[in-house]
């Protein structure tokens, strides 16, 4: 795991549990399609007056045709 905070810091209006729960789900589906050799980098910082948090990782991603359901409750991009 790889991580760079934000130079500087951030303020983030919003339900702190909720937010916990999508970071840790993310972060949770990074793990567990990284090979156990990768790196999973995490990046927060300031976008206009955003705060923005960048997680990538070697994962095989979601196939094209899957990106408008995600956010969808309880879709799964894996059937089984």
């Amino acid at each position: 795991l790889e991580y760079q905070p934000s130079d500087t810091p951030l303020y983030v209006w919003g339900d702190r549990q909720r937010i916990g729960q999508v970071l840790l789900n993310i972060l949770e589906n990074a793990r567990r399609y990284t090979s156990v050799n990768s790196t999973i980098f995490i990046r927060v910082r300031q976008e206009d007056m955003y705060g923005v948090v960048e997680i990538k990782d070697t994962g095989p991603g979601i196939p094209k045709e899957d990106v408008p359901y995600v956010m969808e409750r309880l879709y799964r991009v894996e059937k089984s």
